[in-house]
């Protein structure tokens, strides 16, 4: 087994308030956290996790095995300001770094799989809904 460390990257904007998901586009991605953790565990209980958001660039969790960690602190996080996406991606690769040589290029699909799962997870609760 591969030892993993990946930094997710969420998006709390102001616009993660819209409500055209259902309930909001912050919960799918919460969800999306939880899942993208939870499925990465249970290949390798030794993985780490890092909790990071867009908008204020603040490490909410540097790298843990610890889900539950993760789980709590992506709950607390509240829309606030303008994403950059950049510089979140930097701060990201600079704090993957501290922990391991993982280059760019994982930083930056590791952001956009949260995103894009994120989205996808909205879509299907709106089709379960409607």
């Amino acid at each position: 087994m591969v030892l993993e460390s990946v930094m997710i990257c969420v998006d709390n904007s102001e616009y993660m308030r819209n409500g055209d998901y259902i309930p909001t586009r912050l919960e799918a991605q919460r969800d999306a956290v939880g899942l993208i953790c939870h499925a990465k565990a249970k290949i390798n209980p030794e993985n780490n996790f890092g909790l990071l958001t867009m908008s204020e660039h603040k490490v909410l969790v540097t790298l843990t095995s610890d889900v539950n960690k993760i789980l709590s602190a992506a709950q607390v996080v509240k829309p606030k300001g303008e994403i950059n996406f950049v510089t979140g991606i930097r701060v990201a690769q600079v704090k993957m770094g501290m922990w391991c040589w993982g280059s760019l290029t994982d930083v930056w699909l590791s952001a956009f799989v949260v995103l894009v799962f994120s989205w996808l997870l909205s879509i299907d609760r709106q089709r379960h809904i409607k």
